[in-house]
């Protein structure tokens, strides 16, 4: 990832404003190899979905686990979470773009 876009393996860029990543429901790689908060090996967020490290960075679902629930099962890592945040994220997104 960077600033502006998506390097891929042979060194393609795919030039993009947001991207978004799917992935399974386990700790991946790529997120130990990133320099972002992890917890558990998923990605660390606050309340907001918001990256407790990387205030522009959000995600939701199988990817995090939310820092007030580290001892708890809650939300359980299941795509119905992530489908319920996709919402949730939109409208932080939107609220942390307008702060600027």
């Amino acid at each position: 990832m960077t600033p502006s876009g998506v390097v891929l393996k042979d060194g393609r860029v795919i030039d993009c404003d947001v991207a978004v990543w799917a992935t399974g429901a386990e700790p991946q790689k790529v997120s130990a190899e990133s320099d972002l908060d992890l917890l558990n090996g998923y990605y660390r967020v606050n309340n907001f979905m918001q990256s407790t490290s990387h205030p522009n960075v959000f995600g939701g679902g199988d990817c995090v686990t939310m820092e007030n629930y580290v001892n708890s099962p809650y939300p359980t890592k299941a795509g119905v979470y992530a489908v319920r945040a996709g919402p949730i994220i939109a409208k932080n997104v939107i609220n942390f773009l307008s702060e600027g």
